[in-house]
């Protein structure tokens, strides 16, 4: 049966930066209100826009994040080595991920079923649609068990080489963030490596201030690119608002998700890039 489910929004006191940071964000939405989630048909048409306008330090952490997929994927031993994309959006990762690789398979996981239509026509239009596969399923509630049955309907071998999630884990609790990372555990082979690129906090609070300011003020100019370019702004059809920041995004302290990462069993967990909240996490089983 097929779950989705809109991810949990969970609200936490603001700071006096965040406060501040919102209400000068709010200054540069337009007034038009939309009752579209921001992964609803709207959502997911706007999601490449956004995007290609996030700042550069995000496009930094994905290249860096599709580079340790590629490497890994080509050493691999696997006839069909697969990536597991939990979160997959419209594919943006598994497009570079496949255009790099010739054997390589792509596994999409997401809720949004706006997002995997696009996800599939785009891989579909560069010739790619054979190597990929997409579920339209919450990571929060599937398990290793369930995902064989699909890896068994596209011939594909029980484990894989990668599994990946770029910003898609900040919005949850951290008990439901170990469930995520059990069935990545679970899922890949001996040797295999978990590539986690998202947003996290510090456990200094004036230094997880200064981050968050950092998101928004980047946020800020995006908006302001997106207004000259002549692209609607909206709160409620766009990730790309410092009122998803401030209200929706839920980044833990970085220290506790190595650990939550260690208590699962991985080895070898490094952080191989962080500015501001966003950073690329590394940990083999």
């Amino acid at each position: 049966m097929t779950i989705c489910m809109r991810p949990a929004i969970l609200h936490r006191p603001k700071s006096e930066i965040a406060n501040r940071v919102l209400q000068v964000d709010r200054s540069h939405l337009c007034a038009e209100k939309l009752a579209l989630e921001p992964f609803g048909p709207l959502g997911a048409a706007r999601y490449d826009v956004d995007a290609s306008r996030m700042p550069r330090r995000y496009k930094c952490a994905h290249k860096i994040q599709n580079e340790l997929v590629i490497n890994a994927l080509r050493k691999s031993s696997a006839p069909k080595p697969t990536v597991l994309d939990l979160g997959c959006g419209t594919a943006n990762d598994g497009f570079q991920i496949l255009s790099k690789t010739t054997s390589a398979i792509y596994f999409g996981l997401d809720y949004s079923s706006h997002m995997i239509k696009r996800a599939e026509d785009k891989l579909a239009r560069h010739g790619l649609k054979k190597r990929s596969l997409f579920l339209e399923r919450d990571f929060r509630f599937v398990d290793a068990c369930g995902l064989w049955a699909g890896f068994k309907k596209a011939n594909l071998a029980r484990q894989v080489s990668v599994v990946i999630s770029a910003l898609a884990l900040h919005h949850y609790e951290l008990a439901e963030k170990l469930h995520v990372y059990t069935v990545a555990y679970d899922l890949l082979q001996k040797g295999g490596l978990f590539v986690l690129t998202d947003l996290f906090s510090n456990s200094i609070s004036s230094v997880a201030d200064l981050a968050l300011l950092k998101e928004s003020l980047d946020v800020r100019i995006s908006i302001k690119r997106l207004i000259g370019s002549k692209v609607t702004v909206s709160s409620n059809n766009t990730t790309l608002s410092v009122s998803h920041y401030t209200d929706e995004n839920h980044p833990h302290i970085l220290s506790d998700e190595i650990e939550l990462l260690l208590k699962r069993g991985f080895e070898n967990v490094d952080v191989v890039y962080r500015h501001g909240q966003l950073g690329v996490i590394c940990a083999a089983k």
